[in-house]
């Protein structure tokens, strides 16, 4: 009996006790090398993945690449947004493939703010790698396109510069860029300079492409011949379009002509080696007749010119979109009136929403038919062309001013978000006292509970830091909701800021200038983040429509405290509003305040003092009030300045405020130049009061000068 407990221990202490014994040891042993070096750990747990399994780190890239490029092709946009947000931090791609997949795709869902973001992420998170090369090519040229199509050329240029130097810094020490790569980038800052009036440097940019293909053609096949080579004389051959396009969009007509012989010279070589009724090719075809009938049609040479033109509308596709803006603005220069209507129209009726047009398809598809129209003589036709697009053009606008507001209420439900985050840290909490409880009693539940505790941290903290990735983008969206280019006429001057005090906030301002009439308002919304933007994007919109009805200033708070009062203002939000409508021609100012701080009228040698109006109450509060308006003879020679309690009530770390007193003060002594001098004054003289402390408000700003 001894003897067979003596082997029963045995057993239990060398068949289960020592295996478990040794498992535990193993694992506490990997988990302090994971803490201490977890870099190491990976790379060791990673070669014995690949020894064991056979599948290497560029296999399990290819198969996370080919995944996320299926779903483009498809045209499934939110899958690849779902699969990049799975794969960050357990994928083999680098962070800048994520990015720019991410960017793609929000380019195609129309989002073109969002895409911005995630290629400006991409390139941020760029290492330097080789592997990373094309992607961060691509990331800049996206991006620069993006902001090209803005006519941002200078942002552009900003973007194109710094991604064309670490291009060239390391294509001699890679064959993974294509050759194309640095080609594009060049011919981009080449068109952005052209665009800005800078041709000289264009046309260096333009030579400075072709040069970039054949170096990295060399370096990516050492022994290519560039005299059989198609896929150089194909570039070639788009550069030198691009050059001509770029040029003949500026009327530069003897700059274009040099690159239009060197396309005429490129194309017999590759017609060669090449089956030219491919769609890419006979875009070539189309674009060598439109620059020939261009230049012809210049000289005054309109036989031959037609001629190059039959050309066109023989290798023209209706699918070719990008090509609209030349060949259209060619056709009207060139009195091809029919020619025009018909492809417009074509156009028109295959892929344009009428229940959904912007500004941009109005101004690229309904213009150049009231045009044609026009020019056809048909004075019946231009006038209906002409009622469809006052039509349309109210909502297009309001559309557009609506789109980014649109776009953060769908994207930002903020009881949710913040009902998450709290139910996460309340799991959290209850997570923590259950580890704390099990490694009291037992060591081994504890070791896989903390395990567990610790990665559901990781987790929760990414969701949190995409909570705030998407705020900022809020941000980005709410500040283009505002404008930020003011009128230039002689004899106004005009300037407006707005310094959110969090990620968003609720501080408004904008104007409207209807011929020798200029509405301005500025306001400022009760509360503070999402809920208060949403509600100023809303009053933002009601005083534009209004406005665009020529309605006085009183009216049009008595509209808006009614749409925005009552039943569905649950939250019993408000907003202060200072509304004004000037005559610029005689300086008379009509104005109702609605229980806003006064502004200050006058300054320097005028004696800035606040103006003293009837306050009446914000609008919001109660439906069915009546607000009082109030005029001024003429306001030439004293200038106004608006502002939030963001200036005022600024406190600095002692929590003493700005001030009235010291507000009036920099007004009575000090002589302003310009409206922007006012703001860009007065943002100094907050930020010198507040000493370091946070901004306890938003702040807004808006100088008007006659």
């Amino acid at each position: 009996m001894k003897r067979l407990k003596k082997w029963i221990k045995r057993v239990l202490l060398w068949g289960i006790g020592f295996p478990i014994a040794l498992i535990l040891g193993l694992y506490i042993t990997s988990e302090i090398v994971y803490l201490i070096i977890p870099e190491k750990m990976d790379t060791i747990l990673d070669r014995a993945f690949t020894y064991i399994t056979g599948i290497s780190d560029l296999d399990k890239m290819n198969e996370d690449s080919k995944l996320l490029t299926t779903q483009l092709d498809r045209k499934n946009y939110d899958s690849v947004h779902v699969i990049c947000d799975s794969l960050e931090g357990r994928t083999k791609l680098p962070p800048i493939d994520l990015h720019f997949y991410h960017g793609v795709s929000y380019i195609q869902e129309r989002k073109p703010k969002v895409a911005e973001y995630q290629f400006k992420k991409g390139i941020a998170s760029f290492t330097g790698n080789a592997e990373e090369l094309t992607a961060y090519a691509y990331c800049v040229r996206l991006l620069a396109k993006l902001l090209i199509d803005k006519h941002d050329y200078e942002g552009a240029l900003k973007v194109l510069m710094p991604g064309l130097k670490t291009i060239k810094e390391r294509e001699a020490n890679t064959i993974m860029l294509l050759p194309s790569a640095g080609s594009n980038l060049y011919i981009m800052m080449g068109n952005c300079l052209v665009a800005m009036g800078r041709y000289d440097e264009g046309e260096r940019h333009y030579k400075e492409a072709i040069e970039s293909f054949k170096r990295n053609q060399s370096r990516y096949m050492i022994s290519w011949d560039f005299d059989t080579d198609t896929t150089f004389f194909d570039t070639q051959l788009g550069d030198a379009e691009e050059a001509a396009n770029a040029y003949f969009s500026q009327r530069q007509y003897d700059r274009a002509e040099p690159w239009m012989a060197v396309a005429q010279d490129v194309y017999p070589k590759l017609e060669k080696y090449c089956d030219m009724n491919g769609p890419s090719k006979r875009r070539h075809i189309f674009y060598m007749a439109l620059n020939q009938a261009r230049w012809l049609h210049h000289q005054g040479k309109e036989a031959e010119a037609n001629k190059a033109f039959q050309t066109c509308l023989e290798k023209f596709n209706a699918s070719w979109t990008d090509v609209l803006r030349d060949y259209g603005q060619y056709l009207l220069e060139g009195h091809h009136w029919q020619e025009a209507l018909d492809m417009y129209q074509k156009l028109d009726s295959t892929q344009i929403d009428p229940a959904n047009l912007t500004v941009e398809d109005i101004s690229m598809m309904l213009v150049p038919q009231y045009k044609a129209w026009r020019g056809m003589g048909n004075s019946q036709k231009a006038l209906a062309m002409s009622d469809s697009i006052a039509g349309v053009i109210d909502s297009a606008l309001v559309r557009l001013r609506n789109s980014d507001a649109m776009e953060l209420a769908t994207i930002y439900d903020t009881q949710g978000k913040e009902a998450q985050i709290a139910q996460k840290q309340a799991a959290l909490t209850r997570l923590w006292w259950i580890g704390t409880s099990i490694v009291l009693g037992l060591i081994i539940l504890s070791f896989v509970i903390y395990t567990i505790y610790r990665r559901r941290i990781t987790r929760m903290q990414a969701v949190q830091e995409r909570i705030e990735s998407e705020l900022r983008i809020a941000r980005d969206i709410q500040m283009s909701m505002v404008p930020s280019v003011f009128p230039e006429r002689e004899g106004l001057d005009l300037y407006a800021s707005m310094t959110p005090a969090k990620e968003v906030g609720g501080d408004l301002y904008g104007y409207l200038l209807l011929g020798d009439k200029l509405y301005f308002a500025l306001g400022d919304v009760s509360g503070k983040g999402v809920p208060a933007s949403l509600f100023m994007a809303q009053a933002t919109r009601l005083f534009l429509t209004l406005a665009k009805q020529g309605m006085m200033p009183a009216e049009i708070c008595d509209r808006m405290n009614d749409a925005l009062s009552g039943d569905d203002n649950e939250s019993g939000m408000f907003v202060t509003f200072f509304l004004g409508l000037v005559d610029l021609t005689t300086g008379h100012l009509d104005f109702c305040n609605a229980g806003h701080n006064p502004p200050v009228i006058g300054g320097g040698e005028s004696h800035g003092d606040f103006l003293e109006m009837i306050p009446n109450a914000p609008i919001g509060l109660w439906p069915g009030l009546e607000y009082k308006g109030e005029s001024i003879d003429t306001i030439k020679g004293r200038p106004l300045f608006i502002y939030t309690d963001g200036l005022n009530e600024a406190e600095n770390p002692q929590q003493q405020q700005f001030g009235d007193e010291r507000l009036l003060n920099i007004f009575r002594t000090t002589r302003f130049d310009s409206a922007r001098q006012v703001i860009d004054t007065l943002k100094v003289e907050v930020e010198a009061h507040r000493n370091g402390a946070d901004p306890n408000d938003d702040l807004t700003m808006m100088c008007l000068r006659l």
